[in-house]
């Protein structure tokens, strides 16, 4: 699962992509991510130009669905000003979401339009929320999110 298209949380993508792995996105980035996987690495030869392979994505509309049963996981399309293509991980059972760039559990400095987007999202969507995994960060409370979103 790649949160977005930023090279800081994709650019790993290619080498899963020659594995076979499924590759889950936000569907509008979906068009660039096929290009960078047939692209040919120019600098060094990464293993997806050593073997290559199609790309095996899953786009992301609204909400996609892996796994079933208490290690379900659900993948959901945020709405933010961040990446257009924007997905977090949801895990009902263990009521914990994991995002990057649009909440970074433990600072205090936050871009308030990225984690009310975070924020909005769990309300509108009724997600039972009481943890949030950082992807540069660490986990936090859903209370520390909703601190920041609502913080005049």
């Amino acid at each position: 699962i790649s949160t977005h298209h930023h090279v800081d949380h994709a650019a790993g993508l290619r080498t899963f992509v020659a594995a076979g792995v499924k590759i889950v996105i936000g569907a509008p980035g979906h068009k660039t991510m096929k290009e960078v996987f047939r692209a040919s690495s120019l600098l060094e030869a990464d293993e997806l130009s050593k073997t290559p392979r199609h790309a095996r994505i899953v786009a992301v509309e609204s909400v996609e669905r892996i796994g079933s049963g208490p290690n379900a996981i659900e993948v959901r399309q945020v709405p933010n000003t961040h990446a257009i293509d924007m997905v977090i991980a949801y895990l009902p059972n263990k009521k914990l979401v994991f995002t990057s760039d649009l909440f970074t559990p433990g600072f205090d400095f936050q871009i308030k339009a990225h984690v009310k987007s975070l924020y909005d999202l769990i309300l509108s969507q009724q997600l039972q929320v009481e943890s949030v995994a950082g992807g540069h960060g660490i986990v936090g409370t859903f209370e520390e999110l909703k601190g920041h979103a609502l913080k005049p």
